[in-house]
């Protein structure tokens, strides 16, 4: 081997070692949660990897390009930090840069800083991806260093990579703030706040939560049949703040894209017991446009202000009635302290029912008791309200009209839907006495139901939030090799989640139609809004189950000690199908089974069992809308196989021929053979299923044969045929076309 070749074969090799480190610094990346975590980690790995003499990162913080990790003396880097950011040259951000290739004037700071200092080697790394530039690595050596061009790309990769982490953090940041003080004013709300402090609150939350260049709520003035627009709202909205109505025209005639994602404004109704009060208006750059999550997140905020504009409303006008209204003005503000205090509906119950004097029942919105308070003199049972719930979902009509039910033959009560306008959250039942005041029945109601839903909408938020803790964690459980076991296990203990128990892991998918550029992004808000809807029913079937959405899906962790029924799993998906059908949904779903887990090492195999069943009952001819893992056999294989181009050849091979011949005959010689196969070549069973005679069958076998040029007594040719059709039976008929 030459001086040369030797001499290139050290540079491969030094090439390789460095896109092998570089590899391992950009996942150890992903451990870390703050940005001076990150850039302490990265000055570090230069320094002691790259022995080089001087690491400086800079992060450009407004107008300003500050320093923010160092690996040498302070008073060193003086003349380089703070350096305005304007006057950073572009070429620095757009590429690693050594004194090889050196484009700075001569003239720089940057250029100075190295000649004043004897820097014989150096280069430079952006931090900044395709949106923006986040700030400059400056790496220096005083002795004569070899920097190799191929090295620019990966530290342009890396400093890609570090801009990503950087911005992910920040957007984490963000997030987490936003739920945070999302929840602080949901639990600080105080009866004292203003229209214009609620709005303000409001549209600051949708702008920052959304990314929206601005925000504005209009609300409704019925005197001059108008939408007006509240003066706080978040910058400034190039729309009329007054928008005149006429008779007769729908609202998007008069604000764009209502509920519609895909686009870069988006207009979100407010509404109260399904009458609009205004809208929520948001404005993005062109460039950007709304998703189904931004269109949920303002959904839950514009239902949150609608709830407490409708309650501001109601006590402005309870404080001007008479003396009467003070003992419902009191209970009221009780009762939301209780939304305060707690998530549950205990206390509000209690208080409500003193107020009225009535038992008080509250189930959701499938009729499962949640929660009921007894009056003194009435006397019944769980037991009882529970079968009054479910006489109701089998009997009630239309779902935002209220209707009576009785329990035990002797109480009556009045069922009401508690709804934020978009969707019911629950039903109430109250046995309103005879002598109560009907001038305060409407306004009984109204705030029964305002305080309710707020409590629900309280809880979503929660839900939410929880949710999300949830769905990052159990994604990291079903990675092929867990990192942290321990991590994963101080998280599943926040859920009451024993990993060391064995659970069945089960995978619930809703069957997706072919979605057009058009409307893909609807349908996945669609579809996420029946996912939510499946875990409520699974986790209302069985308490006891752990759930969690991972890539559109929903996957189940059912205790295998909870699992008593051997007819579970049917009669889980006869609840699920019954309950969306009673409920006025139509969603096709399967249900893939895999194996318990007894522990976390195990919860990847068996959720990729799981996986595969579930692949298997969508993509296939199967009718069964659940199965396990071991009822597949083959299937688990062929599956695989399919996707070979040569298992089209070799199904069209043998069965092709007689599917064409047997399409739109009387006599199906495809189905016979199927069904003769099926029978392991039993001529007499194959006739029974058949319902025909035994010479009628071997007639039509000694045809099939002439047509397949063929001896069906061949063990390999029976072998081929079965594998055939199994393989028919996963692409469908579309395999013949």
């Amino acid at each position: 081997m030459g001086e040369h070749e030797v001499i290139e074969q050290d540079k491969s090799n030094f090439i390789d070692s460095l896109t092998v480190h570089l590899s391992k610094l950009s996942r150890k990346m992903l451990k870390i949660d703050t940005r001076e975590e990150v850039l302490k980690y990265i000055t570090d790995s230069f320094l002691n990897v790259f022995n080089c003499d001087v690491v400086a990162i800079g992060i450009i913080e407004g107008d300003q390009l500050v320093m923010n990790s160092s690996g040498e003396e302070s008073s060193k880097r003086d003349v380089l930090f703070p350096f305005p950011a304007k006057d950073i040259n572009p070429l620095l951000l757009e590429g690693s840069m050594t004194k090889e290739n050196d484009l700075l004037a001569h003239d720089s700071v940057l250029r100075n800083y190295f000649d004043d200092n004897n820097f014989s080697t150096w280069f430079t790394m952006p931090i900044s991806d395709e949106d923006i530039a986040h700030g400059l690595v400056i790496v220096g050596y005083q002795e004569d260093t070899i920097l190799y061009d191929e090295m620019r790309s990966h530290f342009d990769e890396l400093g890609e990579y570090v801009a990503i982490v950087l911005d992910l953090i920040n957007r984490n940041k963000h997030k987490r703030k936003s739920m945070f003080d999302m929840h602080l004013i949901a639990n600080q709300k105080d009866h004292d706040t203003t229209v214009d402090e609620l709005v303000s609150i409001v549209t600051g939350f949708s702008g920052r939560e959304s990314q929206s260049n601005s925000v504005a709520i209009y609300l409704f003035n019925e005197e001059k049949n108008s939408l007006i627009m509240q003066p706080a709202t978040y910058r400034y909205v190039k729309k009329d703040s007054i928008i005149e109505l006429t008779e007769d025209n729908l609202l998007n005639t008069y604000f764009p894209n209502v509920e519609r994602v895909g686009h870069h404004s988006i207009t979100v109704p407010l509404t109260v017991d399904m009458e609009l009060i205004g809208v929520l208006y948001a404005e993005k750059d062109s460039e950007h446009i709304y998703t189904g999550y931004d269109l949920d997140q303002l959904e839950i905020f514009g239902n949150y202000f609608s709830v407490n504009y409708e309650n501001m409303q109601l006590i402005n006008k309870e404080k001007e009635q008479k003396k009467a209204l003070e003992n419902m003005l009191k209970v009221q503000q009780e009762m939301m302290k209780f939304t305060i205090k707690s998530d549950g509906f205990t206390e509000m119950n209690e208080k409500l029912g003193e107020l009225l004097n009535s038992s008080i029942i509250l189930y959701d919105r499938f009729f499962n008791v949640i929660d009921f308070y007894l009056h003194d003199d009435d006397v019944f049972s769980k037991q009882e309200v529970k079968e009054a719930g479910m006489y109701a979902r089998k009997n009630r009509t239309l779902k935002q009209v209220t209707f009576d039910f009785v329990i035990n033959e002797d109480y009556i009560f009045d069922g009401m839907p508690i709804s934020d306008g978009k969707e019911i959250h629950a039903y109430i039942g109250i046995a309103l006495p005879d002598n109560f005041d009907m001038e305060l029945l409407a306004l009984t109601i109204n705030m029964i139901k305002n305080v309710y839903s707020l409590q629900f909408t309280k809880q979503k938020i929660a839900i939410n939030a929880q949710e999300q803790i949830k769905g990052s964690f159990v994604e990291r459980l079903l990675y092929k090799s867990i990192e942290d076991v321990q991590d994963i296990l101080e998280y599943a203990n926040l859920f009451n989640w024993d990993l060391y128990m064995p659970h069945r892991i089960s995978i619930l998918r809703i069957s997706l139609p072919e979605y057009s550029a058009q409307n893909i992004i609807e349908e996945k808000a669609k579809t996420n809004k029946h996912i939510d809807l499946m875990r409520v029913l699974i986790t209302n079937y069985n308490s006891k189950v752990i759930t969690a959405v991972i890539e559109d899906q929903l996957v189940i962790f059912t205790p295998v000690t909870k699992v008593i029924s051997k007819n579970y799993w049917e009669n889980q998906y006869n609840y699920l199908k019954r309950s969306i059908e009673e409920n006025g949904y139509a969603i096709d779903f399967v249900i893939g089974i895999g194996g318990v887990a007894e522990i976390p090492s195990q919860y990847y195999e068996n959720y990729q069992k799981a996986q595969q069943v579930t692949n298997i009952l969508l993509k296939s001819e199967f009718e069964q809308p659940y199965a396990f893992f071991d009822q597949m056999g083959s299937y688990t294989i062929l599956n695989w196989v399919k996707e070979n181009p040569a298992s089209k050849l070799f199904v069209n091979n043998y069965l092709k021929k007689l599917y064409e011949l047997s399409d739109n005959q009387q006599v199906d010689l495809f189905d016979t053979l199927k069904v003769f196969l099926a029978n392991n070549g039993n001529v007499s069973a194959t006739a029974s299923e058949l319902y025909i005679h035994r010479s009628s069958l071997n007639y039509r076998l000694e045809k099939i044969q002439g047509i397949l040029d063929l001896e069906l007594d061949n063990f390999d040719e029976r072998f081929n045929l079965v594998l055939a059709y199994k393989l028919y039976e996963l692409h469908g008929n579309d395999i013949f076309k």
